[in-house]
C-alpha cells in the first residue's frame, strides 16, 4: 500500500478531474438557468389568470406588486371598495380617469353593476392592465394595443431579455383587451353605438316615481341632462323614420339602425333631420330642450332591438 503523502495515481487523478469536470458543468448550467431567467425579467409572474383575482387580499396584493413594478412616473394605484351611491362612473370621474381604465385594471369584472363592498383597483392614470402570455414580447403587445414603439419598456420594469409569462404589466393608455365573457359581449355592443351627448344621467330606464303625477310608472329610457340647445347627435348610423312631436316626448326624433335596433331621441327643441334622411353616427340631429313632459332641459333616450326594450347603459358607457 502506498504511504499516506503519496501522490494519487493518474487513475485516481483522472477520476477526480471528471468529477469536478461534472460539477461545474452542472455549476453552470444552474448559473446560465438562473442569469436567463433574470434577464427575461426580474419581475415575479402572477399565478393563474387575472380574471379570476377578485378578492380584497388579491386586490391589495396586486397593488403592492403594481408599485414595486411599473415605472411611469406619477403612476398610483390603490384598493377601494365601492360604497351607497357610487357607481363606476363616479369612482372613475373622481380619480380623473375613464370607466375603461375601471374595467382595464379590474379584469374580473362581469356586468357594470357597482355593489356596495365590492373590491376595486383604482388607478390615477388611464389605461389598462396586460397579463404576459408566452411568446409575447414588448413589441407584440404594442402592436395588439396600437401603442407606440417603446411604450411597454418605458412605463414597466422589463429584463434585457424580455419579459416572462404570467408578469403584469400598465399599458398607459390602452383600453382593455383581457377580459371575461360577459365584459367583451359589453364592449362589441358599446362599438356599435356612440352616445348622443355628454351629460349626466339623471333617471335611468326602469320602474320610478313620476316627477307630475308622484304615480311609479315605468320609463322606458335614460334621460341625460345637459344645457338647453346643447347639440344632439345620432347615436349610431340609420334612417330617420319619426322628426316631429310626439306626446310626452315633444319635440322628437327616431332613427332605424342596422341590427334590428331603433333609438329615440326625446324633449329637443329643435330638429335639425327630416324623416327619410340617412345620418351618420355623430351627425347633428338636434339640440336639447324642454318639449314635453320635462321639468327642464335634458335627452330622453331610447334604445329598442327587435322592439323589445335595451338598456343604453349597456351600450353607452
Amino acid at each position: 500500500m502506498a504511504p499516506a503523502d503519496q501522490a494519487a495515481s493518474p487513475r485516481s487523478r483522472g477520476r477526480l478531474l471528471a468529477w469536478a469536470l461534472v460539477g461545474l458543468a452542472a455549476l453552470l448550467a444552474s448559473g446560465a438557468g438562473a442569469l436567463w431567467q433574470w434577464g427575461r425579467s426580474r419581475v415575479p409572474a402572477i399565478a393563474g389568470s387575472l380574471q379570476t383575482w377578485s378578492s380584497q387580499d388579491q386586490k391589495q396584493a396586486l397593488a403592492v406588486y403594481l408599485m414595486d413594478t411599473v415605472r411611469q412616473p406619477g403612476f398610483d394605484v390603490k384598493v377601494v371598495t365601492v360604497a351607497q351611491k357610487q357607481s363606476y362612473w363616479t369612482l372613475a370621474k373622481a380619480a380623473k380617469v375613464n370607466i375603461d381604465t375601471i374595467v382595464g385594471f379590474n379584469p374580473d369584472m362581469e356586468h357594470l353593476n357597482a355593489y356596495v363592498g365590492r373590491p376595486l383597483l383604482l388607478a390615477n392614470q388611464k389605461g389598462a392592465l396586460h397579463q404576459v402570455q408566452a411568446g409575447q414580447s414588448p413589441e407584440d403587445i404594442e402592436k395588439d394595443y396600437g401603442l407606440l414603439s417603446g411604450t411597454v419598456r418605458a412605463a414597466n420594469s422589463v429584463g434585457w431579455l424580455g419579459l416572462r409569462p404570467g408578469q403584469v404589466l400598465y399599458l398607459p393608455g390602452a383600453s382593455p383587451h383581457q377580459l371575461t365573457g360577459p365584459m367583451l359581449d359589453l364592449f362589441a355592443r358599446r362599438n356599435f353605438f356612440r352616445s348622443p351627448l355628454a351629460g349626466r344621467y339623471t333617471s335611468l330606464l326602469g320602474m320610478r316615481i313620476d316627477p307630475f303625477t308622484g304615480a311609479v310608472r315605468h320609463h322606458n329610457g335614460v334621460d341625460i341632462k345637459a344645457p338647453f340647445n346643447s347639440w344632439v347627435a345620432a347615436a349610431a348610423d340609420g334612417t330617420v323614420t319619426l322628426a316631429g312631436w310626439n306626446d310626452g316626448f315633444g319635440k322628437c326624433v327616431v332613427i332605424d339602425h342596422a341590427q334590428g335596433y331603433r333609438t329615440l331621441y326625446g324633449h329637443l327643441n329643435e330638429i335639425m333631420v327630416h324623416v327619410g334622411e340617412k345620418v351618420k353616427q355623430h351627425q347633428l340631429i338636434g339640440r336639447v330642450g324642454i318639449t314635453g313632459r320635462t321639468t327642464g332641459p335634458h335627452l330622453h333616450f331610447t334604445i329598442w332591438k327587435d322592439d323589445k326594450l335595451q338598456n343604453p347603459l349597456k351600450y353607452l358607457w
